[in-house]
């Protein structure tokens, strides 16, 4: 794939990484947490525009790619992600906010969780296309 292309994968991963956050702010609003990780993910995706999607490739897509292809929302209620993250070095910290973004989407209704669920596709196939 050509650096071009590469470059407006990893834009449009970006866009609707931003687009799904804020879609999970408009449902809970007044949530200071939600807020708070919206600022901690913007300050890390302006510093480094790709680290989000080389983590999302390596820890989302490349294990849990047919789960989400299938539209399986409620796999990632019940998976346990500290295997996943305990060899790194900030795992106890990024356990909790997957964590803490998994009980966001839990506690939405059903429409709800389908729309995120549409993004997670959306991230992942814009995933797959950037490493591609």
């Amino acid at each position: 794939m050509s650096q071009e292309k590469k470059n407006a994968a990893n834009l449009g991963f970006n866009k609707q990484f931003s687009d799904f956050m804020k879609f999970v702010q408009s449902i809970f609003p007044d949530d200071f947490d939600i807020t708070t990780m919206i600022n901690a993910l913007s300050v890390i995706q302006s510093n480094s525009p790709t680290v989000i999607n080389e983590v999302w490739y390596k820890f989302i897509t490349s294990k849990y790619g047919a789960e989400i292809d299938c539209g399986d929302v409620n796999f990632f209620f019940d998976k346990d992600y500290s295997t996943d993250v305990q060899n790194l070095k900030q795992g106890a910290f990024i356990l909790e906010k997957i964590n803490d973004l998994r009980q966001f989407v839990k506690n939405m209704n059903s429409a709800n969780q389908q729309q995120a669920m549409k993004y997670i596709q959306k991230l992942h196939n814009l995933c797959k296309l950037y490493h591609s």
